[in-house]
């Protein structure tokens, strides 16, 4: 069984979807592959509800596409919310899903879920054909450009694309939601133990919804939930490696709902997520240490005394893995100068150099900000892989360092080099069709 396209986007995560509706919106017909059974990827399928600010000068600096979903998700749905500082990028998981459904179709994008890349057949510097697994059978699908958003750089593996890994360097987390948690009791705590707002955000939207979100790291002594962890460490509900990092958000169109980014996977040395024991060991520690974080809120927090365990994301939350050599290599000098680029940026980035220690004995993790107000663009050499010349990688796989790669991985970023690429891949087959 075979399927023809003009373009062919394998991954439907924030880059993939993206990636295909510019492209089919430009005139082409687009095919986007997904593994999962639905779109968003770790947005949808790991639980990362906040998409994480980006911009400056009060101004988003992703716009476009990103925008218009978030808008349409909150007007449909009540699904997306704005924080007070203007940051769209609150989602509901759920209700994401059905949204990006409706989105691509209206665009054109014909989808496959449910189906594994596991060959790709290159001639020269051309791939010709990527061929996926579903149900037993192999499926081929044929088009003149590709677009690798898989996240893991699978497309580009299987073509033969020199990498630039070092995977294991940043930690993985398995994150959770919990229902049933009184919001209102738990902003006006906040508000109580925390009225600077240094480690917690609380708004009361004008739709009457709460949003609340706090943090903890165990090595950081300003924290204010400090004494609430050490607490719970000698009554042996946590662990160190629970209290380790910690941090939570309220879910939009979800009351009573909050997501947590934790926990960060307990392990004496880095785990690599290309290992598949190394997966294994992640999912299962991940499920030990949610169990005791659940026990810990119900016991020591506010708002959380009648809350219950009520998802646990079907992906794990995979900060770095592959990275592809491009046409140019995105530095950590990049970042941190705020560089521009003479040709035009496929996005632009305001977010910090953010690296998750990976175990208590690799490299110490940490935030470096940019200077406040200026951003860093990433041109489309970084997007153009090494030897192949029919496609584009997008998302937390592009040619970077992997400090670059820590500040460049987020959301919204990868929103923009999504449709960035697909304009692109769009505007080459007109090119060529012409």
């Amino acid at each position: 069984m075979s399927y023809q396209a003009d373009v062919i986007v394998v991954g439907g995560g924030s880059a993939g979807v993206a990636a295909a509706i510019a492209s089919a919106r430009g005139g082409t017909k687009t095919i986007l592959i997904e593994k999962n059974g639905y779109l968003g990827g770790t947005a949808t399928a790991s639980l990362v509800t906040p998409m994480m600010p980006n911009q400056s000068k009060g101004q988003n600096l992703t716009q476009g596409i990103y925008q218009e979903v978030l808008d349409g998700l909150s007007q449909k749905y009540g699904g997306a919310e704005r924080f007070s500082d203007n940051n769209p990028g609150w989602v509901n998981p759920e209700l994401l899903k059905t949204y990006l459904d409706e989105v691509c179709t209206t665009a054109g994008v014909q989808v496959f879920f449910n189906l594994e890349l596991i060959d790709v057949i290159r001639t020269g510097n051309t791939i010709e054909k990527a061929i996926g697994f579903f149900n037993g059978e192999k499926i081929e699908f044929i088009a003149p450009f590709y677009s690798d958003a898989s996240g893991t750089a699978e497309l580009s593996h299987l073509a033969g694309v020199p990498m630039l890994s070092d995977p294991g360097r940043q930690a993985m987390t398995l994150r959770f939601l919990m229902g049933g948690v009184n919001l209102m009791r738990l902003a006006n705590w906040l508000e109580e133990v925390d009225p600077e707002m240094k480690n917690s955000a609380v708004f009361h939207h004008p739709n009457g919804h709460w949003m609340v979100s706090t943090a903890h790291t165990l090595d950081g002594p300003g924290w204010v939930l400090r004494p609430y962890f050490e607490e719970g460490i000698a009554e042996g509900l946590i662990t160190s490696a629970e209290a380790a990092y910690f941090q939570i958000f309220s879910v939009p169109g979800m009351p009573g709902v909050v997501s947590f980014n934790c926990p960060r996977i307990e392990t004496d040395h880095p785990l690599d997520p290309l290992d598949p024991k190394d997966i294994q060991y992640a999912y299962m520690k991940g499920r030990q240490q949610i169990t005791r974080l659940v026990q810990f809120c119900q016991a020591k927090l506010p708002g959380f005394e009648d809350s219950f365990l009520m998802q646990i994301a079907s992906q794990m939350g995979i900060r770095e893995s592959r990275r592809i050599q491009g046409k140019y290599v995105l530095t950590d000098e990049d970042i941190l100068a705020c560089r521009k680029f003479p040709e035009e940026a496929v996005a632009k980035s305001s977010y910090p150099i953010d690296i998750h220690q990976a175990s208590p004995n690799a490299d110490k993790g940490g935030l470096q900000k940019l200077k406040d107000g200026d951003y860093y663009e990433i041109p489309l050499r970084c997007l153009e892989p090494v030897g192949i010349e029919n496609m584009l990688v997008v998302g937390r796989c592009i040619s970077a360092s992997f400090v670059a790669q820590s500040s460049l991985r987020i959301q919204a970023v990868c929103w923009a080099m999504g449709e960035s690429s697909g304009k692109t891949a769009s505007q080459r087959i007109l090119t060529l069709k012409a």
